[in-house]
């Protein structure tokens, strides 16, 4: 067995790219669909988002501070992880994954 991860930015096409690959027979404990944002915060801006214009005795918090967190941008934080026998059912996973926006963390970069 080996193991093939795609990740999505979209809950919906994590999902969708799951169904199709019970769709074309793959069996349900082979294809684990994780959600890997968690309480800690999205997974790009942690560090940036907030730190903008801060609070001062003229400037009250809001409304400035809270614009500070309007365009959060979270990437890849939903992740297919799927079992494979062979380099056929890794080329099928492709076929069936890849439209619905599936990256391959390992190819990206």
């Amino acid at each position: 067995m080996q193991t093939v991860l795609r990740t999505f930015e979209a809950y919906a096409h994590a999902q969708q790219a799951r169904e199709a690959l019970l769709g074309a027979g793959f069996a349900p404990e082979a294809v684990r669909l994780e959600s890997i944002d968690d309480e800690a915060g999205p997974v790009e801006g942690n560090f940036v988002i907030g730190n903008g214009r801060g609070v001062t005795d003229e400037s009250p918090a809001q409304p400035d501070y809270c614009s500070n967190f309007e365009r959060t941008v979270e990437r890849g934080v939903h992740l297919l992880v799927i079992a494979v026998q062979d380099d056929a059912q890794r080329r099928r996973v492709d076929e069936l994954v890849s439209p619905l926006g599936g990256v391959d963390p390992q190819a990206a970069g």
